[in-house]
């Protein structure tokens, strides 16, 4: 995924929480240092070491509306084009 993102920018995005694959943090903290909006969903809670890195995190639990989440990410990305045209 870190690969795909630093070949491929992104505006934005919602991820999910719990990787198949393996430990989302990498993911998290690469969009937090890039200061781009992102929002996690899950079907419990956050894993522990995640929600005590990342106090800040937005967090949806499941299930969402998709309409919903897009239109919160949406909002979020506007904010922060508006922040960076200053």
């Amino acid at each position: 995924m870190l690969a795909l993102l630093a070949t491929h920018p992104i505006a934005g995005a919602v991820l999910d929480a719990n990787f198949i694959d393996g430990d989302i943090s990498p993911v998290v903290e690469y969009m937090m240092t890039a200061a781009l909006p992102f929002i996690l969903q899950t079907g419990v809670d956050l894993p522990p070491a995640l929600a005590d890195r990342f106090a800040d995190l937005i967090v949806r639990i499941k299930p969402n509306v998709a309409a919903q989440l897009v239109a919160e990410l949406e909002m979020m990305i506007e904010h922060r084009a508006r922040r960076l045209a200053r």
